[in-house]
């Protein structure tokens, strides 16, 4: 797994989860690189990193495929996907 040191602290990507948007229970596994932003299109997620990474998730998020090539330059603050139309975009500056 990545992990991003902001100020000698390692940054990564954890989830939780939650029947009624109150109560959550944390996995304890790492998911991903830093600042993951999931969209759900034709009921696959994908999803992309503040590194550029790109994912695409299978399984309830156990099992994922990551792009072998960084998708944005190293000059990228922000990324985030969106859908409109089951077209998936990717947003960044």
């Amino acid at each position: 797994h990545f992990t991003w040191n902001w100020n000698g602290h390692k940054t990564k990507t954890k989830m939780a989860s939650s029947l009624d948007g109150i109560v959550f229970n944390t996995k304890k596994r790492l998911l991903t690189a830093p600042y993951l932003k999931i969209e759900n299109i034709k009921n696959e997620y994908y999803g992309i990193t503040m590194l550029g990474l790109f994912y695409k998730f299978k399984n309830n998020f156990k099992n994922y495929e990551l792009r072998k090539k960084w998708l944005l330059d190293s000059k990228t603050t922000h990324s985030d996907l969106m859908v409109d139309k089951n077209i998936l975009y990717l947003v960044y500056t």
